[in-house]
């Protein structure tokens, strides 16, 4: 079955194409006419906008999650465009839920989930390096939604039943953290909060 291209007639398809944009330059071989049209767009972050509008289903719950879940999931690299479509599409979301009367409810442990199964670390080889290979964009996210009120900080005042203290990360060096534990496969939450508090608070400008 064809994969459907732009233009994009139901959420899931755009979802799809935004996900494939988001994880390889090579998506326009997947979507060649989305492709063709970002490439004549001076920024692709209004078009796109202008996708999410047109999209937009008040009846359709899930809508707001599935944007989260597809920058968190798929986007590994930071690009200040694609930060400020995030942005616009919380604030869109937002406005719509007041408008038409719909509560934004997400799950903020996805957030703070691993990308690899630390009970079983073994079994993927991944190392530390390769688990916060896309903190900076999860920090993003937090922090957009922190700000913009979707969240606030007692959403990640634990994980998993344990307290965590975001305070007590405060005084690392990161980057000499980084490098001490980067090629670990033993590691742990509070190894993965460490990190990921760097960029909360990075982006928060604080």
């Amino acid at each position: 079955m064809a994969t459907a291209d732009y233009p994009f007639t139901n959420f899931n398809d755009f979802i799809g194409a935004l996900a494939t944009y988001f994880s390889t330059e090579f998506y326009m071989k997947t979507y060649p006419k989305f492709g063709e049209v970002l490439d004549e767009e001076d920024t692709h972050k209004d078009f796109m906008m202008n996708i999410v509008k047109e999209l937009y289903d008040p009846e359709d719950s899930t809508q707001f999650s599935e944007y989260i879940h597809t920058f968190v999931n798929h986007l590994h690299r930071y690009d200040i465009e694609l930060s400020l479509l995030f942005l616009n599409i919380v604030r869109f979301y937002q406005e719509k839920s007041k408008e038409d009367g719909f509560e934004l409810i997400y799950n903020s442990k996805f957030l703070l989930d691993p990308e690899y199964d630390l009970s079983d670390l073994s079994s993927s080889d991944a190392t530390f390096k390769d688990e916060i290979a896309n903190y900076h964009v999860r920090g993003l996210v937090i922090n957009t939604l922190l700000s913009n009120g979707i969240l606030s900080l007692s959403d990640f005042s634990s994980y998993n039943g344990q307290p965590i203290d975001w305070n007590s990360f405060e005084h690392i060096d990161i980057y000499d953290y980084v490098e001490q534990n980067g090629e670990r496969t033993d590691y742990t939450d509070e190894m993965r909060f460490t990190f990921l508090r760097m960029y909360i608070y990075m982006f928060s400008g604080d």
